[in-house]
């Protein structure tokens, strides 16, 4: 089941966790996110305790996520397992200029997960896209 994400039309939990624990999403807009699984069928405690919370921050919400995702069905994920979800799901979703050479450069990967868990896992939008392929040129292609 899929849910609206405020992030794009449309997100599922796993990319959802992903994000979160990259820290793409910021606690009121999780709350947000909350709200919106509860009316699309998703449920468990600690959802309605997340989705009653108002204009909390990072601290206010403690163990509060792992419980919603624990409720959604999902196992804890560090941040490489995050990063390596979100490009196995096709996201964060970039133009199509940087496919080519993400797929023409197998070296690039190491850099372009850094980059994504830089962004927090979100578009970083074509410019710094491209520009993180010209610093791989530059700095791991040419200067070894």
């Amino acid at each position: 089941m899929r849910f609206m994400s405020g992030l794009g039309s449309n997100l599922d939990p796993e990319l959802l966790h992903a994000r979160w624990v990259l820290g793409g999403i910021d606690p009121e807009q999780f709350v947000k996110l909350a709200v919106s699984a509860l009316e699309n069928g998703f449920g468990g405690s600690a959802l309605q305790q997340l989705a009653a919370l108002s204009r909390p921050t990072s601290n206010d919400l403690g163990d509060l996520p792992a419980r919603v995702f624990a409720d959604m069905g999902l196992k804890p994920i560090d941040r490489d397992e995050a990063v390596a979800l979100l490009i196995t799901r096709g996201e964060p979703s970039t133009s199509t200029v940087i496919l080519t050479p993400r797929e023409a450069f197998p070296d690039f990967s190491d850099r372009w997960k850094k980059h994504i868990a830089c962004w927090s896992g979100n578009p970083a939008g074509s410019d710094n896209d491209m520009a993180e392929f010209v610093h791989f040129v530059v700095e791991d292609v040419y200067e070894k």
